[in-house]
């Protein structure tokens, strides 16, 4: 066990090696499991933090060239890991482990064979959940922003994906969703569909976690269920020393509604400011010139 925590505990040069990866989906206390890392002293990679709205313990933000859509940071790095997979060359993922040497959620998640190959020591969580509730919770929360769901829900998502910066998160998310059909086995797999009908959705849930429970050693994986496991399970497979704190309960589909706030407020600015500026400068050029008043 000392030797486990000697290997496993961070330290200043741990974020050139990845040393916890996160193989559970999004919605499966992904986000709690972030924050219960941090808290035992890794530094750990999560959707938010290629997003930049980490609540609280994030390091990284998109630079102001990728918010303009000049380069494409993150996102970018992360489709070309995919395209590297399929062309059959092996991914680099240091931009990640760089600054980190944990990752949990997507899109880190969907690439854990690849991730494990390459750091192959490294401990393995899979967060799990009822697979028909799961399907609930991203109903809920991230369905509504990548294109499923109401009219308004598909508007938004257009107008979000055809900006600077959400034209190179959509081309991440392509490369995503075939990694996820290439590890539950479905060709063609898109996650709107997953989001619009259940029984899809609940198949590749299902293949997903079987496949990491066959493939992952048994020594090198925890399962991990949020309500039912915490801090107690979580540091004795990290070998690491317990907090006497709660484990972190964060995320919630409650506390995602601002997030999808978020995207609803900036597809009105994306669309209202020009529409505004745009009438503005009509109705000048209607007013013209007040004519001369003739003297005399």
């Amino acid at each position: 066990m000392a030797m486990i925590a000697l290997l496993l505990a961070p330290t200043a040069a741990a974020g050139k090696q990845l040393t916890v990866i996160g193989a559970g989906m999004g919605r499966t206390g992904t986000d709690s499991l972030r924050t219960a890392l941090n808290e035992l002293g890794f530094k750990t990679y999560h959707m938010c933090e290629l997003l930049g709205i980490c609540n609280e313990g994030g390091t990284r933000a998109p630079s102001p060239l990728e918010m303009l859509g000049f380069e494409g940071g993150h996102n970018e790095l992360w489709a070309e890991v995919n395209r590297n997979i399929t062309a059959g060359v092996e991914p680099d993922f240091s931009f990640m482990t760089e600054e980190f040497n944990a990752a949990v959620d997507f899109p880190s998640a969907a690439y854990w064979p690849e991730l494990l190959k390459a750091y192959p020591k490294a401990k393995v969580v899979l967060t799990v959940r009822d697979p028909h509730k799961l399907h609930n919770s991203i109903s809920n929360a991230w369905c509504h922003i990548i294109g499923a769901g109401t009219l308004l829900d598909q508007v938004v998502t257009e107008i979000t994906f055809n900006r600077p910066w959400g034209r190179w998160n959509r081309a991440m998310q392509i490369e995503w969703a075939k990694a996820t059909g290439r590890l539950v086995g479905v060709p063609g797999f898109t996650w709107v569909q997953a989001c619009n009908d259940e029984a899809y959705a609940v198949k590749a849930f299902k293949a997903w976690d079987a496949k990491v429970k066959a493939t992952v050693p048994a020594d090198q994986l925890l399962i991990f269920e949020t309500g039912k496991h915490g801090y107690k399970e979580l540091a004795a497979f990290l070998g690491v020393k317990e907090p006497t704190t709660p484990y972190p309960h964060t995320n919630s589909t409650a506390e995602f509604t601002f997030v999808l706030f978020i995207f609803r407020f900036l597809a009105l600015l994306t669309v209202g400011v020009p529409a505004l500026l745009a009438c503005c400068c009509l109705r000048r050029g209607r007013g013209g010139a007040k004519p001369k008043t003739k003297r005399g």
